[in-house]
């Protein structure tokens, strides 16, 4: 039996609050009022008519790689990251949403040059919709000249500790620790180039 969508937004979408309004929401906007291929209410709903948790299989229908590998590697459903029935933003976590899962890493703190991470997004470098939800700083920064040349240089990770307050210099002091007293208050980076 089809039901069309008109039937459920004569309720869902009638401003009367003794029903979810869902006009205005984010996951309803992009998956049925867009304009574009909108799906059928019944088509995720039908599976447990007024139970608005979506089993499992729901979003697998359409969205199924992306789906798959994030509920693996992650192990939660779609709508523990994308708030369908938020009212600001977008289906697209935020920070804030990441990080109530993740041990409160408010700041990234990380030691590298020129802020290049003092306020990136999580998903810039993590995607949990990839089997390797790891960054692969390559795919950002082109394999430095200089110092980052040698072979105790060129793992990116031994020196640039994400989400650790870290600095350069303490690095550095992790292999070189007979340096301590040498220029203590400069950057090693001052004057050993990790450029070309």
């Amino acid at each position: 039996m089809v039901i069309e969508n008109q039937l459920c937004e004569s309720c869902h979408t009638s401003n009367d609050p003794k029903w979810l309004q869902v006009a205005n929401t984010e996951g309803y906007k992009v998956h049925i009022f867009d304009g574009s291929k909108a799906a059928n209410c019944i088509e995720c709903h039908g599976v447990r008519l007024h139970v608005f948790s979506p089993p499992q299989e729901v979003c697998i229908q359409c969205h199924t790689e992306d789906k798959q590998i994030a509920e693996q590697t992650i192990g939660t459903h779609c709508t523990s990251c994308h708030e369908f029935l938020a009212t600001s933003g977008d289906l697209i976590p935020e920070n804030q949403k990441c990080i109530s899962c993740h041990d409160g890493k408010e700041s990234m703190g990380v030691s590298f040059p020129n802020n290049a991470h003092s306020d990136p997004n999580c998903i810039s470098c993590h995607d949990p919709h990839k089997e390797n939800i790891f960054p692969n700083c390559t795919s950002c920064y082109t394999a430095g000249g200089g110092l980052h040349n040698m072979p105790a240089h060129n793992n990116c990770l031994s020196c640039h500790q994400l989400h650790d307050g870290n600095q350069l210099r303490a690095n550095c002091l992790s292999c070189y620790p007979d340096k301590e007293r040498h220029n203590p208050s400069e950057k090693c980076s001052d004057c050993h180039s990790f450029k070309s």
